[in-house]
């Protein structure tokens, strides 16, 4: 009887380790003859560097991995209040940061300059009073609004401004950038909630949902693996696992994106029922929205018209159609490429978006050039509501 269920035991696992084989071997040949699969190789770099990142025992509150809160709990006080307080970073604070999707061997000139001004806004010093004649924007967002990988007068918002301003108009702008690193739409909902239409700000601008469409709970894992930070027997033996072989296998790769896509829907739905209650906020105080997404997120397009329609002035505008209008010129294109660049790693594989590489400063996030664009295609948007509102 022992012998039998030794030898169904054995007949299992080798049918289980074959199955995984074949997986991992079809898998490997798919992704080599770029066929689209779960796992692209950069998709790969990167996801283990915030695997290893979360795997540390030590944290830095101003470096990856982030804090990140899922959108549930907008009517709990106590939550809205939590959350406010981690939706800032560390006020009259600077630092040089690295961004962390790049490769190690890029870390240096990956370098960029943040300087977070005494109200947590990444900015020069504001005053709280809004001096006359002016018409007061206010930017809340993720990565793209924060401007991971780039110095603080590269940022859309801070370009935004000097474009704005150029212009002249007999108006004087001010674009706060209230982005943090891994915000989600709760965060920016607990702001609005707490202090920031203190501020009377004449425009808001959203940029949520990159890492709104992939949690559900709060201090979201690399991998969807939803297990407490400060578990640290599970940080010990996961580490084990990524520096084997096994979990350098692609089958596991497919698996945990499989099990992202099951809980994607629900995730969807809660971002943008957030978002509508903050655009129904900022109706109640008169102040238009305007809603940014992110170039990987392009397909959310009607999700975003849907909720523009909650907002004063229903505008939305598709960061990803931007850079297509405007693309790279072919000197921009040549010195991208006469560079050590982020693509270097990659290659033959060209990725996401290849016609628009200097627009990029890693796999997803926007560079100083991106953030031209950005802020260039935002002018006119900008500037219709300013004239709307101050005729």
């Amino acid at each position: 009887m022992k012998r039998r269920a030794l030898n169904v035991f054995v007949a299992c696992l080798g049918s289980f380790l074959l199955t995984a084989l074949v997986a991992e071997g079809t898998l490997r040949v798919a992704a080599k003859f770029k066929t689209r699969v779960y796992w692209y190789p950069g998709t790969r770099a990167w996801q283990e560097r915030l695997w290893r990142l979360w795997l540390l025992d030590s944290a830095n509150p101003v470096s990856a991995p982030y804090p990140e809160y899922a959108n549930r709990g907008t009517t709990d006080e106590r939550r809205v209040q939590e959350i406010f307080r981690h939706s800032r970073l560390p006020a009259s604070q600077q630092w040089d940061a690295r961004d962390f999707l790049q490769s190690p061997e890029r870390a240096e000139a990956s370098l960029f300059h943040v300087r977070i001004n005494s109200l947590g806004f990444r900015d020069p010093e504001r005053t709280v009073v809004k001096p006359p004649n002016t018409f007061r924007i206010l930017c809340f967002g993720s990565y793209e609004t924060f401007g991971e990988g780039v110095d603080d007068a590269d940022t859309y918002p801070s370009q935004l401004e000097k474009a704005l301003n150029r212009r002249g108009g007999g108006l004087r702008y001010e674009v706060w950038n209230g982005g943090k690193p891994g915000a989600t739409a709760i965060m920016g909902f607990s702001q609005l909630k707490s202090d920031a239409f203190g501020y009377k700000p004449d425009l808001i601008i959203l940029e949520y949902g990159f890492v709104d469409s992939s949690i559900l709970d709060d201090y979201f894992m690399p991998y969807q693996l939803h297990l407490p930070r400060n578990w640290r027997v599970s940080r010990k033996i996961l580490r084990l696992l990524t520096d084997s072989p096994f979990g350098r296998m692609y089958i596991c790769g497919f698996i945990m994106e499989t099990i992202w896509g099951y809980h994607r829907p629900e995730s969807l739905r809660r971002w943008i029922v957030v978002m509508n209650q903050i655009s129904d906020l900022a109706k109640d105080h008169g102040v238009p929205v305007v809603l940014l997404d992110h170039p990987s997120i392009w397909y959310l397009k009607p999700l975003y018209q849907g909720i523009a329609t909650h907002s004063l002035t229903p505008t939305y505008m598709n960061v990803l159609e931007a850079f297509r209008h405007s693309p790279p010129s072919s000197r921009q294109l040549a010195e991208f490429d006469a560079k050590d660049n982020w693509l270097t790693e990659l290659r033959p594989f060209p990725g996401m978006f290849p016609e628009l590489r200097p627009y990029f400063v890693d796999f997803f996030h926007p560079s100083r050039l991106g953030n031209r664009v950005i802020a260039e295609s935002l002018v006119p948007i900008v500037e219709r509501i300013s004239h709307t509102k101050h005729p």
